[in-house]
């Protein structure tokens, strides 16, 4: 219904600060529906690019996009849908860094450890896949327990920072991370950044690279609170208690920012969010892996996805 103000005014009993209060109210639907009648003339893909200009990136946000399922990438940080599914694997990385974190944070007394992570690992960890040659659950429940009766609390290092929250720049964008944990030298005062890591090892050294990326990404930050960057970086492999150092390289950490701005390009681009076509990953791994729609090798556009 359309109200006429002038005729407002000569209404008895209707004060001029209540007919300008009604004046407001109108003009701000007006700018309200302008707004939505915008949005409408925006195209899907538009709509959808400026989803992806609007959001804070993180390592996993871009990794599980260049080497993860693009279907479940979609549904995850487009679609927001919480209905996802968890793994064996995930959860009990996630439960061996909390107890290494509150551990270190003295949250956790020593000879607490193991019984802290035998009640978590029992009541969290779901079943494993089945592997012809291993019980994976048995395996992995020892592989802890091993490692958490020798931890050492990381002496041989000065500790400067417990799982600090990371906020910079990646070119243009905002990026956020956690970075396990950030030790200096005690002989020589070098930085060195460790990352926790339920692998056993790396399969090559394509493989490693790709998990150094996040290290890189993260020194940047480094530098920006301490003046320097990392002189190394390491991954503690505590289910074989075992370490991968690596050493910080300039043109390694160059190629980690221009993978993370390539990769966004990628996807601020995408049309097509194919489901994971590698068997593993798509029965085992992939968040969305009980759905429907979960179809190994299917490719869904964007038209099919957006809502």
């Amino acid at each position: 219904m359309k109200i006429d103000i002038d005729e407002l005014y000569k209404v008895k009993g209707i004060g001029k600060k209540t007919i300008e209060r009604i004046e407001e109210h109108l003009a701000h639907n007006k700018t309200e529906e302008i707004k939505e009648d915008k949005e409408t003339d925006k195209t899907i893909q538009e709509q959808y690019q400026e989803k992806v200009d609007n959001m804070t990136w993180s390592f996993s946000r871009l990794n599980s996009w260049d080497s993860g399922c693009k279907y479940c990438w979609f549904e995850n940080y487009i679609n927001r849908n919480k209905d996802s599914d968890d793994n064996a694997f995930a959860r009990y990385g996630s439960i061996m860094h909390e107890i290494i974190e509150k551990a270190m944070k003295n949250d956790i007394v020593p000879w607490d450890l193991i019984n802290v992570f035998e009640e978590r690992f029992i009541n969290e960890v779901k079943d494993f896949p089945h592997n012809k040659y291993v019980d994976l659950r048995e395996n992995y429940y020892n592989q802890g327990v091993a490692y958490l009766e020798k931890f050492d609390f990381f002496d041989n290092y000065e500790v400067l920072e417990i799982e600090p929250k990371v906020e910079t720049k990646i070119g243009d964008y905002d990026f956020i991370g956690y970075i396990d944990l950030l030790v200096k030298n005690k002989n020589n005062d070098s930085l060195i950044l460790i990352d926790h890591k339920s692998k056993s090892g790396f399969k090559s050294k394509d493989e490693l690279t790709r998990y150094t990326r996040q290290l890189y990404l993260y020194s940047k930050w480094v530098k920006e609170k301490y003046g320097k960057y990392p002189m190394a970086m390491q991954f503690n492999l505590f289910r074989k208690q075992d370490k991968q150092i690596i050493i910080f390289k300039e043109k390694n950490y160059i190629e980690a920012q221009k993978w993370a701005l390539d990769t966004i390009k990628d996807i601020r681009n995408a049309k097509e969010f194919p489901v994971s076509s590698d068997d593993f990953f798509a029965d085992n791994l992939c968040n969305f892996r009980s759905h429907e729609e979960h179809v190994k090798g299917k490719i869904y556009t964007l038209e099919d996805l957006w809502r």
